[in-house]
Formats: structure tokens, sequence, C-alpha cells
């Protein structure tokens, strides 16, 4: 069993500059058990990171993409966000940040019956969602990533 007593878990852990663990291990995925997997990691802000993964769901998805906030000692500073929404099979995902910007974009590769689609979010760190995971692209602009 994983840490989260089903099966793989999510957890991160913050390091000093000599590689020493600073505190223990965090678990990330709490509301969701059995198969976390493929975590991607971008800092965003100045004082932490967004840690997104895939990860089994109830209902018609067999797998969504979650993501949660971290500071830098790697302890959650937000609760787990549920980021695909849509009735999609979730293939791979990745996850993008900027220290120099309160935004942080996460898109992954759903399939189909026929066949595949890239979809996306992208939130503000209050976690304000602005995506096109519905192929909306029109609320984006060329000045905004």
């Amino acid at each position: 069993d994983g840490q989260d007593g089903s099966s793989d878990a999510v957890v991160a852990r913050a390091f000093d500059a000599d590689l020493l663990p600073i505190g223990g291990e965090n678990l990330l995925n709490t509301t969701v058990a059995g198969g976390q997997r493929n975590p991607e990691v971008a800092p965003v802000g100045a004082d932490g990171f967004v840690v997104a993964w895939e990860g089994p769901i109830s209902g018609p998805l067999t797998d969504t993409v979650w993501a949660r906030r971290i500071g830098l000692d790697a302890a959650p500073t937000s609760a787990e966000l549920q980021v695909q929404t849509t009735d999609a099979i979730t293939d791979e995902q990745q996850i993008g940040g900027n220290v120099a910007s309160d935004v942080f974009v996460v898109s992954w590769r759903t399939e189909g019956n026929t066949n595949a689609d890239i979809a996306g979010q992208r939130y503000e760190l209050a976690f304000f969602a602005n995506g096109f995971e519905t192929g909306d692209t029109t609320a984006w602009s060329a000045s905004v990533p």
C-alpha cells in the first residue's frame, strides 16, 4: 500500500542547498486514493510551487488531473483541486509556471473514442481558472500566456 493507504501516492519533501531533507514528506493527494501517478512540479510566484498529477475519480472518468499548491517547505498551502472536469480519459499532463508570475498552466492529453485532444486550464494562484478545456480560447490573448 502507498502512503495514502491505497496504491501510489503523491508526496513532496523540501531539501536544503546541501541536499539534506528539511522536515518530513507531505502527502498531497488527500481526497483521492489509489493509483496517483506522473506528478509534475512548477515554480509559481516567489514562495512556492504547484504540483499536478493524474489520479482516479469515481464516475465516468478513469483518470483525471489534480493539482495542489505547496510552499517552499513542501507543505501544502491549498486544498486539492480537480483540474480536468470534462468526461474524457486522461493520458498525460504537463504543468508550467514562473517564479515572477502568479499564473500557471496545466495541460493534458485526452483520449476519446476516435482521437486524442489537448486541453488545458490557466490559473492564478487563487485557483481562478481561465482555460480552454472545452475548446474556448476567446478569453486568451497574445498578452496572456
